[in-house]
């Protein structure tokens, strides 16, 4: 199948846009163009694994015991710089599981000047990846906005289990319609938003190239730094919700119980009700003394 899917690449033209999609570029034991984002917690870890792979040496692996209070969505990620805007975007590759809620590639878009998200796309949506599976393959394909400035790729596991991602793809392929309209905008369910890219390392694209530049780099990060703050609101918005929903459960458990007892009282009180009248005893009254006799 992968063979496959080179010769077509080599047939049609197809770029890969991705750097190391294998991961087979190691620097300091981690894939040298990719990052990694975990929330640090116990029993969440990221791997390079050089044991488990769909094609080549290597996979990257993403493992988490139990889920997270919220979901920051777990990720490897790499940031491509390139001019896709109007073309149509498809992403590939293969994932392998192990007691997975949800495993999934992601592509999203982003613009600058502010920096923010323009659109979301996951494989999820052509078909859940969930449970324990063998090497699996996944794609999405959309239209990217006219407003693109550069692509986010992320491998991501949500919730908890065991994930590897390899062998991904990411293609642009010019729209022969120009949309009478810019896409709309889907956002990622919340709170599904994991951190914002390190964008800080990535190059900027050339002038000639007509692609748009990333800008100075303090407003990039500057941008981070707000959406993070954003996004950790959120999270604290989630965590208060949370604690209401959990009160409220608590309250419907003691209504519950309250009626439980009022039910059960109504049965109790209907039995003795029902039970057939218990005739009293009479009672012996003694003889009056008689009048006029006398006493011994």
């Amino acid at each position: 199948m992968a063979l496959a899917a080179v010769v077509f690449a080599l047939v049609a033209g197809a770029e890969n846009l991705l750097k190391d999609p294998g991961f087979e570029v190691v620097a300091n034991g981690a894939p040298a163009d990719w990052s990694v984002f975990v929330e640090p917690k116990p029993g969440a870890s990221s791997f390079l694994d050089q044991r488990v792979s769909k094609d080549g040496s290597n996979s990257v692996k993403l493992s988490i015991d139990a889920p997270y209070s919220e979901d920051p969505a777990n990720n490897w990620s790499q940031n491509v710089v390139a001019d896709v805007r109007g073309k149509r975007l498809r992403a590939t590759g293969f994932i392998k599981t192990e007691n997975a809620s949800e495993a999934a590639i992601w592509v999203q878009c982003y613009a600058k000047g502010p920096l923010r998200l323009v659109r979301q796309e996951s494989t999820s949506s052509k078909g859940l990846v969930t449970g324990t599976n063998d090497w699996t393959p996944v794609e999405v394909s959309f239209d990217a906005p006219l407003d693109t400035d550069f692509v986010v790729v992320r491998c991501v596991l949500r919730f908890r289990g065991t994930a590897w991602f390899d062998a991904l793809s990411l293609e642009a392929e010019a729209v022969s319609t120009t949309p009478s309209a810019a896409p709309v905008v889907k956002m990622p369910t919340s709170p599904s938003m994991p951190a914002l890219p390190d964008l800080k390392g990535a190059p900027a694209p050339q002038a000639s190239s007509g692609a748009p530049g990333l800008g100075d780099a303090s407003e990039i990060v500057k941008a981070q730094d707000e959406m993070r703050k954003a996004n950790w609101q959120l999270r604290q918005s989630n965590a208060e919700m949370t604690k209401q929903i959990e009160e409220l459960r608590k309250q419907i458990e003691d209504l519950k119980r309250q009626v439980g007892e009022t039910v059960s009282a109504a049965k109790q009180l209907q039995e003795e009700q029902t039970k057939p009248a218990q005739r009293e005893t009479p009672v012996r009254v003694p003889p009056p003394l008689v009048s006029g006799e006398d006493a011994p």
